[in-house]
């Protein structure tokens, strides 16, 4: 099974599978919790690593097909902020 690298500025995403709000299960879609999977060598202006859990703008980035899994392909600059605990 191949592995995407995110390249340049670009962060490549996977949506959050699971995710509960007041006690209620939640489909995740992009526009929601997603998982940072590759980051890119030239991403600077925000700190995310593989793993982090991240919000991005609506109807941002690239979708894609990728050993039948569905992937987002964004702009360093789509992140709006990283959950963290």
């Amino acid at each position: 099974m191949t592995k995407l690298h995110a390249e340049g500025k670009n962060i490549i995403l996977a949506p959050v599978q699971e995710q509960k709000v007041g006690g209620m299960d939640l489909v995740s879609t992009f526009n929601s919790l997603s998982v940072v999977l590759s980051v890119g060598s030239k991403v600077e202006n925000i700190n995310v690593k593989e793993g982090d859990k991240v919000y991005i703008q609506p109807n941002a980035g690239t979708l894609i097909n990728h050993n039948s899994e569905e992937v987002l392909i964004v702009h360093e600059d789509s992140v709006l902020c990283k959950e963290s605990e």
